[in-house]
């Protein structure tokens, strides 16, 4: 059975979505910063990998692509999806990543 990235990445904002409301101090950091804070860890994962810890690395990862999905789901609940400089920001550091 194959799943659309489409699905998936839907399912996963509906997994993440509560964590707005348990977390009340996610609602007082910027989407920039949690951008920000995935761009620190795409070096460390390649340092990782590099270093073979593969287990390590993995987990580097999914917090690189938690931090991504977090990003847009703190700008939408916070209003912020008209800046052009959040989505330019959001689109560089993604582009990073990946080159990395």
């Amino acid at each position: 059975m194959q799943v659309s990235m489409a699905k998936a990445f839907s399912a996963f904002r509906m997994i993440l979505k509560p964590v707005l409301t348990r977390f009340p101090l996610l609602r007082q950091v910027d989407a920039n910063m949690i951008s920000g804070l995935g761009l620190v860890f795409t070096p460390i994962a390649y340092m990782l990998l590099s270093e073979r810890a593969i287990a390590a690395s993995i987990i580097a990862i999914f917090l690189i692509l938690l931090l991504d999905a977090l990003d847009g789901i703190v700008a939408r609940a916070k209003g912020q999806t008209s800046s052009e400089d959040g989505w330019m920001v959001d689109v560089s550091v993604d582009r990073i990543s990946e080159a990395v």
